[in-house]
């Protein structure tokens, strides 16, 4: 009964993981206000990473308008298809152990 205990936590461990993994291709946008008047976006997109010689503002761009950083809204992580399998197999294993535990009781 031990080891399953040990396993379940692992498999929930590892589950986390997965969970918690970025979506491939997300970038954090930043903006490096240079003056008033001046800005430009530091995603690192390019082949050399920008140096930032103003204020760097996490999840920002650089308006086109009014040459300012505006913050932008964050994208609220969500469960992958791999996170979703994880979660429905762990919720299976509790299942069946918590079903095992039960029918032993009984007899």
């Amino acid at each position: 009964m031990k080891t399953l205990s040990i396993l379940a936590i692992t498999a929930l461990v590892a589950g986390m993981f997965f969970i918690s993994m970025p979506v491939e291709g997300q970038a954090i946008n930043t903006c490096c206000q240079v003056s008033e008047s001046a800005c430009f976006d530091n995603d690192g997109g390019g082949p050399l990473p920008t140096v930032c010689s103003g204020e760097l503002f996490p999840n920002s761009i650089c308006s086109d308008e009014t040459e300012q950083c505006v913050s932008v809204a964050r994208n609220v992580p969500a469960l992958s298809a791999i996170g979703s399998i994880v979660i429905a197999g762990l919720l299976a294993i509790v299942a069946i152990v918590i079903l095992h535990r039960r029918r032993k009781a009984t007899i």
